[in-house]
């Protein structure tokens, strides 16, 4: 018998203790439903507890898998125990996520993966209709639970699992009518990906089965340095009449639309290949470069936190560039000398259609024909055919990054700090990892400097000086696209709305108004805290300086103490 459910915790305020500020998980509840011969029970079971020993009992004596929303928070309070009673765990872990926590023959994973950017209370809604009980009661370290806690933390843990099962189901019924039959029994792994993108690739090799160069580490770390991310940046101040413009279906425009490399990168410095062959990427040393005016700044640099920065003006530069990104940054930009220095070309290329065309055609035929649907079905139709399509735009959208995926990771280690008794990590190598090491990069780089080229000859049709906010596959800008550059047919830019008024701060960060109505868009500050100001006080303040409400959280003896603050934006 098997275990597939869903935990979470309750845990208390701060209480200072020989000097520490100590928390505690003082209730964990675990919904679950049992698993013989591969077949689910529909009959469900809980167990709480109170003790933070008890529950690691039991999953060690247990075959689980179990789901938590945020496995980084619980994994503050487990840690202590795993540390001080010597158990042996395996942490899937980057410097930002929890990916998966195995103890024995269990595993604990983070759904909070299949829903990015949403809660708890906004998958249970959209997948199963059922929403977090509301009791956000502050308790003191020596609080003992009570039944209204058990049903409040219970729900918490019914919602992640069967929101996870019904997330799988649908994925699972979409899959079966696109993968061919004779690959349907290679279908159940699915469940055993811990990303979104994970699922899209383990379809799309479903589909595809072609073998794509192996591409050696050092080679991998030269390309890598030409793989930027989207073009991201707005321009500070308040407009009025903003047209707002996004590319249908971006990527799977691009991934079917556009040719890409699919042979081993051949090394040279000799720079005759820049003329002689289609794709490439080399390294350059480039000299007193500045943008032309009214051309969008293309070219892109890592700062110290790895986030790409656009260079208008810059005395040299040494940089290595695909050929798609080398014919924007010559349309764009002026510059006094440029070196050649070395670089990697390739020698065969493909249609995208042949490479991905049986992976996302038979999604998006999918995804057109529930759109019609949805149109004609009752609310309760609509919730399940919505709940379809959005699955399907994250598989189709997921895709493309998987390719740009390290072969090496990062091995920590967690400790007990002798001096505050908090959990520390460090990394304690940098390991290749040949299970990694199946990713044909080159894709993801393509893929990503033709969307540029896209938001490149967009903003060259208006001129740079009237637009005022782009990311990635978006524009918004003071004067109209001309009329034959914009329509509704996949890869092209579709209008979206003409704003009345705008107020941008900075990337993530702006809001307009249609009429009487809102729209804020704020990163790192929840929906919730933005919903409890009133929209027009919010809008009429927008650049003053606004505070709202966050949940701080510390690292302290025992896991993580969660506050009410304020963020300041």
């Amino acid at each position: 018998m098997k275990i597939i459910g869903s935990f979470d915790f309750e845990t208390t305020q701060g209480k200072t203790i020989s000097n520490k500020i100590c928390v505690r998980a003082y209730l964990i509840c675990v919904y679950y439903y049992k698993i013989y011969n591969n077949t689910t029970t529909k009959k469900h079971f809980t167990i709480h507890f109170e003790d933070m020993k008890d529950f690691l009992r039991w999953v060690l004596s247990n075959d689980c898998v179990l789901y938590v929303h945020n496995l980084k928070f619980e994994l503050s309070f487990m840690l202590p125990y795993f540390i001080k009673y010597k158990l042996k765990y395996e942490i899937l872990e980057n410097t930002s996520n929890v990916f998966s926590i195995k103890l024995n023959t269990s595993f604990i994973r983070d759904s909070a993966n299949f829903f990015p950017g949403q809660t708890l209370d906004d998958i249970g809604k959209t997948f199963i209709g059922l929403g977090k009980i509301d009791n956000n009661v502050i308790v003191p370290y020596d609080y003992k639970a009570n039944s209204k806690d058990i049903e409040y933390c219970m729900r918490d843990c019914e919602i992640c699992i069967k929101s996870v099962l019904k997330y799988f189901s649908l994925i699972m019924e979409v899959a079966t009518q696109i993968i061919p039959p004779e690959n349907h029994a290679n279908l159940h792994k699915i469940k055993n990906k811990l990303t979104n993108s994970g699922i899209a690739y383990h379809i799309f090799k479903l589909t595809n089965t072609d073998q794509y160069p192996k591409i050696d580490y050092d080679t991998q770390a030269y390309l890598r340095s030409s793989y930027f991310g989207g073009l991201v940046n707005v321009k500070k101040g308040e407009y009025c009449n903003v047209h707002s413009y996004d590319i249908v279906n971006c990527y799977p425009s691009i991934m079917l639309q556009k040719k890409f490399p699919v042979s081993a990168p051949i090394f040279s410095d000799d720079f005759r290949f820049l003329t002689t062959h289609e794709f490439w990427a080399a390294n350059f040393e480039i000299y007193d470069i500045k943008v032309k005016s009214s051309k969008l700044p293309t070219l892109l640099k890592k700062n110290f936190m790895s986030i790409n920065e656009s260079i208008t003006q810059l005395d040299y530069l040494n940089t290595t560039l695909c050929n798609i990104d080398f014919k924007m940054f010559l349309e764009n930009y002026t510059f006094s000398k440029i070196n050649f220095i070395d670089g990697y070309y390739f020698t065969q290329a493909k249609n995208g259609s042949a490479i991905f065309g049986d992976y996302l055609n038979p999604f998006l035929s999918y995804m057109q024909n529930l759109k019609s649907s949805i149109l004609t079905a009752d609310e309760n139709e609509k919730l399940e055919l919505s709940n379809k399509r959005n699955i399907l735009k994250i598989l189709v959208n997921g895709l493309y990054g998987k390719f740009a995926t390290r072969s090496t990771t990062d091995d920590f280690s967690h400790f007990i700090c002798k001096n505050t008794f908090v959990v520390k990590r460090k990394i304690i190598s940098n390991t290749y990892k040949e299970s990694l090491d199946i990713y044909y990069l080159p894709f993801a780089i393509f893929i990503t400097a033709y969307a540029r080229e896209k938001m490149n000859d967009a903003v060259n049709k208006v001129g740079f000086e009237n637009v005022i906010n782009y990311d990635t596959d978006s524009i918004k800008t003071l004067k109209q696209l001309p009329p034959d550059f914009v329509s509704k047919s996949m890869g092209s830019w579709d209008y979206e709305f003409t704003a009345d008024n705008m107020k941008c701060v900075s990337p993530k960060f702006y809001a307009y108004k249609i009429n009487d109505n809102y729209t804020f868009k704020i990163k790192g500050v929840p929906k919730s805290s933005i919903n409890k100001i009133s929209p027009q006080f919010l809008y009429t303040n927008f650049n003053n300086g606004l505070e709202f409400a966050v949940i701080f959280k510390q690292r302290v003896v025992g896991g993580t103490l969660l506050t009410n603050s304020f963020k300041k934006v």
